[in-house]
C-alpha cells in the first residue's frame, strides 16, 4: 500500500517501502529511492529518481501529484526555483481542489512565502503586492524554509546577494527585523530601499514608523512628512504623524494633520473618532461641535457621537442643547446612562447606584453637572 497524498506543495510526501522482484524498478520503488536520497540531503539524486518515477506509465494520478510535489521540494533545495514552481503548478493542475485549501492556509504563511515570489518574478519596475504571490509557491517555500531550519532573514539575504537592487527583498527583510524588534537593522534595510527608489512614499512611511518605534521621534516625523509630500493621497502617514504630534502635546499640528486625513477619507469612522479625541484634549470644543455634527449627519444611528456632542455643548456653556443631546444618546444606547453614573459619582454629583437606570436622582445630578460646565 502506498501512502495517500495528504497535501500538495507542503511537505515531502512519502511512499511506504515495498519489495519488488521486477528486474526494472517500479514507479513506487523509484519514488521511495527519491525519498531516501532527499532525506539524506542528496537533492540532485532525489530529483533524478522522481523524474524517472514520473517517466514510467504505471503512475496513478495521486502518485504523480506526490512525485511532482516532492521533486519540486528537491529542486527548491538545489535553488532551481523555476523548475520547482513548474512542478508545484503541475501538482495543483492534477488536484485543483487543493488550491482553495492552500489559499486559506497561505494567509498565515505570506511573510515567508513572499520570498519565492521575489526569486521567481523579480521585476524592479513593479512593487510586491501580496495578492500577486502564486499560491503554488506559498506552502512549498514555507515548508522548505522550516525544514531547512532557515530563518526568513537568511533567505532574503541570499536573495539580496544575487539581486542587490531588489527593493522588495529589502522591504521584506525590514519587516522581519521590525517583527523581531531589531529597529536599527530594519531602518538600514529601508534606507537601502529608499536609495534605490527615492520617490516611494510607502518606504518613507515604513522607515518613519521604524524610527518612531526606535525612539528616534523627530527623524521619524521627518520621514512621515516626506511621505506625505511625495504622495498626498497615501493615507497611512497622516494617522501616525497626527498621533506623534498629539503625544507631544502639539495639538495644533495634530488637528491640522488629522483634519486633512478626515477630509481625504470622510467615511472612515476611526479617523473622525481620533480627531474628536484630539479636539477634546486640546479644548477645541467649537471645532469639535462642527466635526461631530458632520459625523452625526453621516452616522445618524450611532449613539457615541451624540454623547460626545453633548459634552462639547456642555463645555461651551450651552446647557439646554447638551441636555437634549445627552438624552438622545441615552435613548439610543442605554449603557451610556451607566457610564454617566460612574462619572457623576466620581465627581461628587451622584450618590445613587450605578445601575443604568435614569432615576430622578440621576437626572437631577446630570443636569447640575451640565449646568456647571461638565467640570471633569
Amino acid at each position: 500500500m502506498r501512502r495517500t497524498l495528504k497535501a500538495i506543495s507542503t511537505i515531502l510526501v512519502l511512499w511506504a517501502t515495498v519489495g519488488s522482484a521486477a528486474e526494472e524498478p517500479s514507479s513506487p520503488e523509484l519514488c521511495i529511492r527519491g525519498d531516501r536520497a532527499h532525506k539524506e540531503g542528496d537533492f540532485q539524486s532525489a530529483a533524478t529518481y522522481y523524474s524517472q518515477c514520473l517517466d514510467l506509465p504505471d503512475l496513478s494520478k495521486e502518485d504523480k501529484a506526490a512525485a511532482y510535489n516532492n521533486r519540486a521540494l528537491s529542486y527548491s533545495y538545489e535553488g532551481a526555483f523555476d523548475k520547482a514552481s513548474e512542478d508545484y503548478e503541475r501538482a495543483i493542475q492534477l488536484y485543483p481542489e487543493e488550491e482553495k485549501r492552500q489559499r486559506k492556509m497561505a494567509k498565515g504563511a505570506l511573510p515567508i512565502a513572499a520570498h519565492m515570489d521575489l526569486l521567481l518574478e523579480f521585476d524592479p519596475s513593479k512593487r510586491f503586492r501580496p495578492h500577486t504571490v502564486p499560491y503554488k509557491a506559498h506552502l512549498g517555500y514555507l515548508f522548505l524554509l522550516q525544514r531547512m531550519n532557515t530563518t526568513e532573514v537568511d533567505a532574503l539575504s541570499r536573495v539580496l546577494e544575487e539581486q542587490p537592487n531588489n527593493v522588495d527583498a529589502y522591504l521584506q527583510r525590514a519587516k522581519v527585523h521590525s517583527r523581531n524588534g531589531e529597529w536599527a537593522k530594519a531602518i538600514a534595510d529601508l534606507t537601502s530601499a529608499i536609495e534605490l527608489v527615492p520617490g516611494d512614499a510607502e518606504l518613507y512611511y515604513k522607515r518613519g514608523s521604524a524610527k518612531i518605534s526606535s525612539a528616534d521621534k523627530q527623524s521619524g516625523i521627518a520621514d512621515l512628512e516626506r511621505a506625505i509630500q511625495l504622495d498626498p493621497d497615501f493615507l497611512p502617514p497622516y494617522w501616525l504623524l497626527a498621533r506623534q504630534h498629539r503625544f507631544a502635546g502639539s495639538y495644533g499640528e495634530a488637528i491640522e494633520v488629522m483634519s486633512t486625513l478626515v477630509s481625504k477619507d470622510p467615511d472612515k469612522r476611526s479617523y473622525r473618532e481620533e480627531l474628536v479625541d484630539i479636539l477634546i484634549e486640546a479644548g477645541q470644543y467649537e471645532q469639535m461641535i462642527a466635526v461631530l455634527q458632520d459625523f452625526i449627519e453621516r452616522y445618524p444611528h450611532q449613539a457615541d457621537p451624540y454623547r460626545d456632542l453633548g459634552f462639547a455643548y456642555c463645555r461651551t456653556g450651552d446647557a439646554s442643547r447638551s441636555i437634549a443631546v445627552y438624552d438622545r444618546a441615552r435613548q439610543m444606547k442605554p449603557s451610556i446612562t451607566e457610564d454617566q453614573q460612574e462619572i457623576l459619582k466620581e465627581e461628587g454629583y451622584y450618590g445613587g447606584p450605578i445601575d443604568g437606570q435614569a432615576s430622578p436622582e440621576f437626572e437631577e445630578a446630570s443636569r447640575r453637572f451640565i449646568q456647571d460646565g461638565c467640570p471633569l
